[in-house]
């Protein structure tokens, strides 16, 4: 069978996209499995001719180009000419045939519960809303990391219903409004409610596919929307940064007016400013704004201003929300066709030009008066300060891409992705993206360090007790190798994806012994293997099996569970040496002791 091979190039535009670490972060990032060259010097991009982002490249036999398509939405042209030219250059006889040798980078893991996180977000004093995005799901954390629920997960999917049956595919950014939380669910191209109350989720807005309409106007399920990046409540509305049109939209969640005048009924999700057009244009009248992929919000309620991080064109931008006018904050060019315009310069620095590379994070603390960018590319995290019309920028913290902790001079951090401010002012919290955490700034101390995400924790409040013996079985044996298979049986419950299962064999008695006492638990059943000493007639033996589990239930409560096992092994010398026992342990979602 002959078949197309497809083949990327990444022609980058700014610095940060031309290292190839980056480079695979992101391939791990998006899934991408397919071989990708790294273009740094632009020279395929010179030597083809290629003159914008994408292009989609057809080549034939002594690669010779057949077709070119520019940008987005050409699928299914794509696939009918490859299908014929297929066909008729094989009837040609002009096609070898073959497999094209590859030698593949290693896939990157995330060591830890996150994987890529995005976004964060406040749900109250006592919790926290982390958007994990490499694994598709939302983590409801404390405030020292452990988590109280998980909503999606951990493959990517488009369902609603109850909140451990839902699924996300890549969301992004979070914003509360009560008891709800509301999910830029970005690769769905919708907005998701998560009510932790009715403990289910819906869609409020988005169809699941890509949309291309720039005005909107439609009921919020039925009105497609086109990659949604992040989002921000203020009022009755849910603002929204349209990243894949260029724009910011809202949803109404109560009646309202649009910019006081227009009157709009709740569920309506629209076109609140942006012209669908890849640019840095400033205007008062928010139609003819433009925006290149707006990817972070935050709103100052006092001024009624939202603050947008505006990626592509490496600035951060305002929107009036009493009639949508659009300003400059800082970065960016002056020709707003320019999106080329990046770099990392303070106002100091630069004489008052500042120069980012490509912001995907603003917070805003009322507290300070004081806005914080995350400058994802330059790998630091920014204060802009208003002073009058202009606006001040220094670096609080990063620098070079790393992962170190300590110092807030000292700290590092690799493609930070969003922001959240403490109503104190004190704290920020990063999604550290690429180092797969969340760090926790001190901005009084200038102390940064990791919240300990964890998957579960032992504490007195949540203490669960050694379970009773959940399975038990013996047998009879001269003694020799004994092999243990446990398994799992679950009901109402799942075991937390991503989470340290544990098994752990207590002391053996004298002269017994095993190749491991200890280890993580796999994901089928697991094996183990005891070695017992000739037994003599009457010697009984008890082996004890403990398991550390953590498990979700289909409301997307998750806890940690213990249980424990055993195996009677009575000696007897006429028995045959060895022994093969099954052990199932029946778990359901009662908490023991809880």
């Amino acid at each position: 069978m002959i078949s197309e091979g497809k083949v990327g190039v990444h022609s980058a535009k700014i610095e940060n996209e031309r290292v190839s670490a980056n480079i695979a972060a992101a391939l791990a990032r998006y899934d991408i499995r397919h071989p990708v060259v790294n273009d740094a010097q632009l020279q395929l991009w010179n030597q083809l001719g290629i003159a914008c982002w994408p292009t989609l490249l057809v080549l034939g036999p002594g690669r010779q180009p057949l077709l070119q398509l520019v940008g987005e939405g050409h699928t299914e042209l794509l696939r009918a000419f490859t299908t014929a030219a297929l066909r008729r250059l094989s009837a040609a006889g002009r096609l070898g045939r073959g497999s094209l040798l590859l030698a593949p980078a290693a896939r990157l893991s995330a060591a830890g519960p996150l994987r890529f996180p995005g976004k964060l977000c406040r749900l109250d004093e006592r919790r926290l809303v982390i958007s994990d995005t490499g694994h598709h799901r939302l983590l409801v954390t404390d405030n020292t990391g452990a988590v109280l629920r998980i909503v999606g997960g951990p493959s990517a999917g488009f369902a609603d219903g109850r909140l451990g049956e839902s699924k996300f595919n890549s969301p992004q950014g979070v914003a509360v409004d009560g008891d709800v939380i509301y999910v830029a669910d970005t690769e769905n191209h919708a907005v998701r409610k998560v009510d932790l109350r009715a403990g289910r989720v819906e869609t409020v807005a988005g169809t699941g596919s890509q949309g291309e309409d720039r005005e909107g106007g439609g009921a919020g399920p039925s009105q497609p929307l086109s990659s949604p990046w992040d989002l921000c409540v203020l009022g009755d509305q849910l603002y929204i940064a349209m990243a894949g049109q260029h724009q910011i939209w809202t949803l109404f969640l109560r009646d309202g007016t649009l910019f006081g005048k227009r009157p709009v009924s709740a569920g309506t999700c629209l076109r609140l400013a942006g012209s669908g057009d890849e640019a840095n244009r400033n205007n008062s009248y928010p139609h003819r704004a433009a925006f290149a992929q707006p990817s972070g919000l935050s709103a100052d309620p006092e001024s009624g201003r939202l603050w947008v991080a505006d990626s592509e064109s490496s600035s951060v931008r305002q929107v009036a929300l009493a009639d949508g006018a659009v300003k400059a904050v800082v970065g960016g060019a002056k020709d707003p066709t320019n999106l080329f315009e990046y770099g990392d310069a303070d106002s100091a620095a630069a004489g008052g030009a500042v120069l980012l590379q490509h912001p995907l994070g603003v917070a805003w603390s009322a507290e300070e008066s004081t806005l914080y960018v995350a400058d994802t590319y330059n790998h630091k995290l920014k204060r802009v300060t208003p002073e009058g019309k202009k606006f001040s920028c220094v670096t609080v913290s990063g620098g070079e891409r790393g992962d170190e902790t300590g110092p807030i001079a000292d700290a590092r951090f690799n493609e930070p992705g969003g922001l959240m401010v403490d109503s104190s002012g004190d704290v920020l919290l990063v999604a550290d993206t690429n180092n797969h955490c969340i760090k926790r700034v001190d901005l009084t101390t200038g102390a940064v360090e990791r919240l300990a995400v964890q998957m579960a924790r032992d504490s007195p409040d949540r203490a669960v007790p050694p379970a009773a013996a959940e399975a038990s079985v013996s047998v009879r044996s001269a003694g020799g190798d004994i092999s243990v298979r446990l398994e799992l049986l679950l009901t109402d419950v799942s075991l937390t994806d991503g989470a340290p299962h544990s098994w752990k064999l207590d002391q053996l008695p004298t002269g017994w012994t095993a190749p491991s006492t200890s280890g993580s638990l796999p994901p089928g059943p697991l094996s183990l293997q005891v070695t017992a000493p000739s037994l003599q007639a009457g010697q009984v033996t008890l082996l004890s099996l403990q398991l550390r589990l953590f498990l979700c239930s289909p409301a997307g409560m998750c806890f940690p569970r213990s249980a424990r096992c055993e195996v009677r092994v009575e000696g007897d010398p006429t028995a045959q040496r060895g022994a093969e026992v099954r052990l199932v342990v029946k778990l359901d979602s009662k908490q023991p002791g809880v």
